[in-house]
């Protein structure tokens, strides 16, 4: 794409959550600050860490202009992206994570998006990579864009995120602050892009989807994500839930029907977790766990066959519906494998 003329182009903020990520943080920071696009704001939000990611921050305020670092008791990821809500100055807005990291020319990649439109975008959304460290190099992609407008942009939406993970993440989006402006995270729970992200989509007129990757989400072993089943997963019901009762007045297009599949998946994202990273929490009862969510993954099971997943989570789901062990045994093997 062709270069474009800085001044041209307006304040883009950058939400950064930071808690306990000493080891990391710096990887990200440098990836915004080195963007191609210059007109940044980052506000750096310490959410209460108890290691040096605070003076950190810190740091980055003295050596650029455009870092803000705020400092704050410890709330939580929702709570640390709200507080950066109260305080953006710029048009448009963005959220990083302190263990991940985004590509050189991710703002000025989104922007001539923007300005190659005759009317105003909203939201744009491109690609993101789950790696293990920044030499992991993901598969080159032919560029696809496809553009969006009002109802159809949930259902775009809605129908994508049943298709592909981390579909409902807020750090794939560069978003126009004025959809943003009454939206807040859910706050003591995980999974809070969820609601948030369709809430604000609803809002949106226009929107552009790339499948060019300009995120990276590292995948930190025992980070939230990939550690072992912990009570605060159920949280996922009750997103889950919400998203249901959002989706349930719509008649567009297949937001209802996907709403209906997204709750019917939270059993068997649940017993995914079990079966690739077992369980965390001790006073999870492992069986009995697996029998109830086995059970109701098994009254789901038409409804998730046929709904636009990939083929590999419906060989997944097909081995959880007879017997979990079918993808509990295979999966211990193979990370055992890879990590000796």
């Amino acid at each position: 794409m062709k270069e474009m003329k800085q001044e041209k182009y307006p304040l883009i903020s950058v939400i950064v959550p930071v808690y306990n990520v000493e080891k990391y943080i710096r990887r990200c920071v440098d990836s915004i600050l080195s963007q191609t696009y210059k007109n940044l704001e980052i506000l750096l939000v310490d959410d209460g860490s108890n290691d040096l990611s605070g003076q950190i921050c810190d740091e980055y305020v003295g050596t650029d202009k455009r870092v803000r670092a705020f400092h704050k008791k410890n709330g939580g990821v929702a709570s640390a992206r709200n507080f950066g809500l109260e305080n953006v100055m710029g048009e448009y807005v963005s959220f990083v994570d302190s263990d991940d990291w985004i590509e050189k020319n991710t703002y000025s990649y989104c922007l001539d998006l923007i300005n190659n439109e005759n009317c105003k975008v909203d939201v744009v959304q491109f690609g993101i990579s789950c790696v293990e460290d920044e030499k992991e190099q993901p598969k080159v992609r032919k560029e696809k864009i496809t553009r969006h407008e009002n109802k159809d942009i949930l259902n775009f939406l809605m129908i994508q995120s049943t298709k592909t993970d981390s579909y409902f993440s807020v750090c794939r989006c560069l978003f126009s602050r004025n959809i943003l402006q009454d939206e807040r995270f859910p706050l003591g729970r995980i999974n809070e892009d969820i609601v948030f992200k369709y809430q604000v989509f609803a809002k949106a007129n226009m929107m552009i989807d790339s499948n060019c990757i300009k995120y990276y989400y590292f995948q930190n072993t025992g980070s939230i994500t990939t550690d072992g089943l912990k009570k605060k997963d159920f949280d996922l019901y009750t997103a889950a839930s919400e998203l249901k009762a959002l989706t349930d007045k719509e008649d567009y297009g297949e937001i209802k029907k996907m709403g209906e599949v997204k709750y019917a998946r939270t059993s068997f994202s649940l017993l995914c977790k079990i079966a690739y990273f077992g369980v965390s929490d001790e006073s999870i009862d492992k069986a009995d766990v697996v029998k109830k969510l086995q059970t109701e993954l098994r009254k789901n099971f038409k409804l998730l066959i046929k709904a636009p997943m990939a083929f590999s989570r419906k060989i997944c789901l097909l081995l959880l519906v007879i017997d979990f062990r079918l993808l509990e045994v295979p999966v211990k093997l193979y990370r055992k494998a890879k990590h000796k």
